[in-house]
């Protein structure tokens, strides 16, 4: 990154970073928010070794309203959340639908804007002061005099940050409606979202190859005939050992090498000592998938050519280690691919309908966005 000029003028920041994080884990993100508030509460109203001062119990007279009082910040995240969110999302989907070709557009938007991971924690907040107005009947005065200092921290930290991520949303929101901004956010996000996710998910499947003589230290595929053979691509067939059973569309996300060595090993040895049915064959073990895969139904995990097959204690190693999750996971299934090919089509409609400059500047953001990665 530090020789690269163009991914350093294009990487986001580490709190970008970490927005783009929460937008593919949204609970995990408003749960770390609520518990970073809850920490900083702890230390500034429990304890007063970090400033030296704590914040001290309001005094509260025996008619105070702990429902009322509640509820009034309730109502400000309650606004924020059903009237701000769906209204700027309309809006931006309306303006993005006189484009040919918007989907990925909008995905786009979603990551540079921050949009669900604050609407994830405005929702959280909502939840945490729903919890305390109606638990508020079974409240006491002692409760009151421990504990109302801590919530009103933890309450006013959370709903600050909230307002924080929703000003960013709604700054980054006007800004995107901009024409170059559009295009620099375009730009930014093929570059360090979708291009380092495709990226990882070449070095995974480069590994997954390379595994059982860098990995494993098994020999080379065709360099004897006396040993096993593992294989962990589709090149020979074999009666299918491991499969599993995908109700869904899901894709190959990652693989545990070390669960599957173990599996790999003992069955090297049980074949070692069984050998081949023929002089010229050696046992063949390999597995046809690929990480990054999509898949769905039948999958064959492992096969089995010209040696014994797969005990239960190795079949269970290999379903183990071949990690399934849901397509959408991972900055909304955006890639470099989808990108090009709708600023190719918005290409291709401007010729259609004969705006030849609108179809020279469409083809242009496609070279640049198809040379910048380079």
């Amino acid at each position: 990154t530090r020789r690269n000029e163009t991914l350093r003028s294009l990487r986001y920041g580490w709190l970008r970073r970490l927005l783009v994080w929460g937008t593919d884990r949204p609970i995990r993100f408003s749960l770390g928010v609520g518990g970073l508030a809850a920490c900083i509460s702890y230390a500034l109203a429990f304890n007063d070794w970090l400033l030296g001062w704590k914040v001290p119990s309001p005094p509260l007279s025996e008619g105070f309203d702990v429902a009322a009082f509640t509820g009034v910040p309730w109502s400000v995240q309650a606004t924020l959340v059903a009237l701000v969110y769906p209204l700027v999302l309309s809006f931006i989907a309306l303006t993005l639908q006189r484009k040919a070709h918007s989907t990925v557009s909008l995905r786009v938007y979603v990551l540079d804007s921050a949009v669900v991971p604050a609407g994830a924690s405005s929702i959280g907040l909502l939840l945490a002061l729903g919890v305390e107005y109606f638990v508020t009947p079974y409240r006491t005065k002692e409760i009151l005099d421990g504990y109302m200092a801590p919530l009103l921290v933890a309450s006013a930290v959370w709903l600050l940050f909230n307002l924080l991520l929703t000003g960013f949303f709604l700054s980054r929101t006007l800004r995107f409606i901009q024409e170059e901004e559009q295009q620099k956010a375009f730009t930014r996000v093929a570059v360090d979202v979708a291009l380092h996710d495709e990226l990882v998910s070449s070095v995974k499947e480069h590994i997954m190859v390379g595994a059982p003589q860098a990995v494993w230290g098994l020999p080379e595929y065709g360099a004897t005939v006396t040993t096993p053979q593992v294989l962990t691509f589709p090149l020979k067939e074999g009666r299918t050992e491991v499969a599993r059973s995908l109700n869904r569309v899901r894709v190959l996300h990652d693989v545990h090498l070390r669960l599957l060595g173990l599996a790999v090993s003992s069955w090297c040895r049980r074949a070692a000592r069984i050998g081949a049915p023929a002089a010229t064959k050696a046992p063949m073990l390999s597995f046809p998938v690929r990480v990054g895969t999509e898949a769905q139904g039948q999958v064959v995990l492992c096969l089995v050519s010209d040696g014994p097959k797969v005990n239960w204690l190795e079949r269970m190693l290999v379903e183990a280690s071949f990690v399934y999750t849901s397509v959408q996971r991972g900055t909304l299934s955006l890639s470099t691919r989808k990108m090009l090919e709708e600023l190719a089509g918005g290409v291709e409609a401007a010729a259609e309908q004969q705006r030849f400059g609108a179809a020279n500047d469409c083809l242009r953001n496609a070279f640049r966005l198809h040379t910048t990665p380079l």
